[in-house]
């Protein structure tokens, strides 16, 4: 199956608008320049662009996946982008369970399986906040309920006939 770009670049998009942060919005859109950059250096004869771009953008979760002791130029600029990334993101929780979500949606799992993938590792090492040393936000705060009222009626004899 093709890596299905447009969804994960749309996952972060919508991520980045929520966040309204205009210094993240640049880095992720010089995230999506560099990654265009190495499709069309990339692309090979008679190849579309659009095939490139799927191919530069799953090169880059490659890059961004895997644990190299020895990081070629490719790896090292993705390497770059993804720090840029991570560190210009007021919660960096929900830059990276966005990304990682994008990246399932590319590979063809729905938003919700992506989400599940994502919560099913971060549950092996310890649950969102503490991985990400924030508060997860799609979990409510538990609060206390408040005590019911216990109402009683009470028969009040006499009165008027």
């Amino acid at each position: 199956m093709k890596f299905q770009h447009k969804k994960l670049v749309k996952t972060v998009d919508d991520h980045v608008a929520r966040e309204k942060d205009d210094y993240f919005s640049f880095v992720w859109s010089y995230v999506k320049t560099m990654v265009e950059a190495h499709a069309k250096f990339i692309r090979t004869e008679g190849e579309s662009l659009d095939s490139a771009r799927s191919r530069a953008w799953s090169e880059f979760e490659d890059a961004c996946s895997e644990d190299q002791d020895e990081l070629g130029p490719l790896e090292v600029i993705f390497e770059a982008c993804l720090r840029s990334y991570a560190s210009a993101c007021p919660r960096w929780g929900e830059a990276h369970f966005w990304l990682e979500v994008g990246f399932a949606k590319a590979r063809g799992f729905t938003e919700k399986e992506g989400m599940d993938q994502q919560y099913d590792w971060l549950s092996q090492e310890g649950g969102y906040a503490k991985y990400y040393g924030e508060p997860d936000p799609r979990r409510k705060k538990k609060t206390k309920p408040k005590p019911k009222r216990k109402t009683r009626l009470k028969v009040v004899k006499g009165g008027k006939r």
